[in-house]
């Protein structure tokens, strides 16, 4: 098996309606890369970056959603992984720094209590087309206890800054290996030190469970690809010896199913030992 190359694995989030430049954000940070041609993103894409915080190597994987309305439903639910959320809007758009409640209240529906997040004023190189004051976006983070950062992809400005800013948050909440348990010490357990565990199942139960599903992967995918190809009208096959071998795997099915839930009542190991008792389960305990 491969070796890690990282310590730590953090999932990043970019939201905000379209056209706001979520893109352009992450291709600058993972790429160093600008591009001036607008591509509206499809649903969601994701690109990877590993960068070193507290003597740590942290993979970031970030997610780019997609800001138009009709992808809503895909987007949302990415939010319940995330362990860091952006909230991108665009300086030059005023809409797009209303709607920012909008997205906080996404955020409080769909994302862990415990989400890190960022509001970024992007295109904040855009000056002199500036509808939306530094001032305001700073009232509304206050206002939600958020970090707040003006942006800009294209002239690569607190881009860097934005990301590690959220990620450092987000490894201060972090429990350190050291602070986590290491196991149980079973001479500490309090109690009997007798230990009871269940009879391993009888040696043809597996084997028979297993072929107890197979009528059922060959016969279902069969049955589907006929389908396919048949008119609306026919309810199942064209010809009938289909139809009867359809029923003989399914019949057969739940033959070797029953079958197997009749082995798995038959004692799979010897008598116990004279001095051994039974628990009240019916699992065998060692005096």
């Amino acid at each position: 098996m491969a070796k890690k190359t990282y310590d730590l694995l953090f999932k990043l989030l970019l939201i905000g309606d379209s056209g706001v430049g979520k893109t352009c954000l992450l291709f600058r940070f993972s790429d160093d890369a600008f591009n001036t041609t607008f591509i509206s993103t499809i649903g969601i894409d994701f690109k990877i970056k590993t960068v070193e915080l507290g003597g740590k190597k942290i993979k970031l994987q970030i997610w780019d959603t997609a800001g138009q309305e009709r992808f809503h439903t895909i987007t949302t639910s990415y939010y319940r992984g995330a362990m860091g959320i952006m909230l991108v809007y665009d300086i030059t758009n005023g809409k797009t720094f209303d709607n920012i409640s909008k997205w906080l209240r996404n955020i409080d529906e769909h994302a862990n209590e415990d989400v890190e997040k960022m509001i970024l004023g992007n295109k904040c190189d855009m000056d002199d087309k500036r509808q939306v004051s530094k001032d305001r976006g700073d009232s509304i983070a206050r206002e939600h206890s958020i970090p707040f950062l003006e942006t800009s992809a294209k002239a690569n400005i607190n881009v860097e800054r934005a990301f590690m800013d959220l990620a450092q948050a987000i490894l201060n909440k972090t429990p350190s290996k050291d602070s986590e348990p290491r196991g149980i010490d079973v001479h500490k357990q309090e109690g009997s030190s007798r230990k009871c565990s269940p009879s391993p199942p009888h040696p043809c139960l597996a084997a028979l469970s297993a072929l107890a599903w197979q009528p059922y992967s060959i016969g279902w995918p069969l049955f589907g690809q006929l389908q396919q190809h048949l008119p609306t009208a026919c309810p199942l096959t064209p010809f009938p010896w289909m139809d009867y071998l359809l029923l003989v795997l399914f019949i057969g099915s739940a033959l070797a199913a029953v079958a197997a839930a009749a082995l798995a009542r038959l004692p799979s190991s010897p008598p116990p030992h004279p001095h051994a008792r039974a628990a009240g389960d019916g699992h065998i305990c060692c005096q």
